[in-house]
């Protein structure tokens, strides 16, 4: 996330999937802690998923709000896919680690997209 305004803003918000395999749904999952930016300050938020979420594909909802103002972004993830073993290091917790930096990356991509848009002003 960047903070392109002139005041602070402290971010909270949730991620909801949907669309899933079988028309499955997983949600809501609220961020990890709320985030605060200055103005031109950038930063992260996360979201912690459950170890048992299928790999999808899912349609990735993350709305999230500042005071009164709110911002939804929504975009396709899918988490999982052929990762090596690493030396002292599960396949499948090596796999699921990299799914969700992959999907995790994927909606923090979508939403800075989001954020960064030029926003109209009211006419």
């Amino acid at each position: 996330m960047r903070n392109t305004g002139e005041r602070a803003v402290d971010l909270t918000g949730q991620l909801r999937l949907t669309n899933g395999p079988g028309g499955s749904s997983a949600d809501p999952f609220p961020a990890g802690q709320a985030l605060t930016l200055a103005p031109d300050q950038s930063g992260m938020v996360t979201f912690a998923l459950p170890a048992a979420l299928s790999d999808g594909p899912w349609l990735a909802t993350v709305t999230l709000a500042s005071g009164l103002t709110t911002a939804t972004a929504r975009g396709n993830v899918v988490f999982g896919g052929h990762v090596a073993a690493a030396s002292g290091v599960g396949p499948l917790a090596l796999a699921w680690g990299g799914g969700m930096l992959l999907g995790l990356s994927v909606i923090a991509a979508v939403t800075v997209a989001h954020f960064r848009r030029p926003r109209r002003s009211p006419a």
